[in-house]
């Protein structure tokens, strides 16, 4: 929805079609973290990894990412078609937590608590959120 629109430029369109399906989105993943008082941050628990051997899994880092991308577009969107964005929807994007590994430098496939038969953690899938890249910054 969002790459048409900047695709096209058609503001109409966006705001007649691809603004309540955006917005639909965003109130999912809205509906859908969980607040981790602790650490100040979202979380989504009970997804299945793009991996799919692993399910049940807590802070899949492509869903993760995933979820905070659509959350940010959803932003943007609304103020494009001149309707007041979710405060909600910047908070939980700003404070999704998207595991990391700080002494590897990379990106886990989700939260290390989960036990993991690969001898190396890539979070490899992230990078399909990168294709195409007509909203990336």
């Amino acid at each position: 929805q969002w790459q048409y629109y900047l695709a096209s430029g058609d503001k109409d369109w966006l705001k007649k079609d691809g603004w309540p399906v955006i917005r639909g989105i965003a109130e999912f993943w809205a509906s859908r973290v969980t607040y981790d008082k602790a650490h100040d941050r979202y979380r989504i628990l009970h997804v299945t990894s793009p991996d799919e051997a692993y399910d049940d899994v807590p802070d899949d880092s492509f869903t993760n990412a995933a979820a905070q991308k659509a959350l940010r577009i959803a932003v943007r969107a609304a103020r494009a078609v001149g309707e007041a964005p979710d405060p909600q929807w910047s908070r939980i994007a700003d404070r999704m937590y998207i595991p990391f590994d700080p002494a590897a430098q990379r990106h886990l496939d989700f939260d290390p608590s989960v036990p993991h038969d690969k001898v190396t953690w890539m979070g490899s899938s992230l990078a399909w959120l990168m294709y195409p890249n007509l909203d990336l910054p």
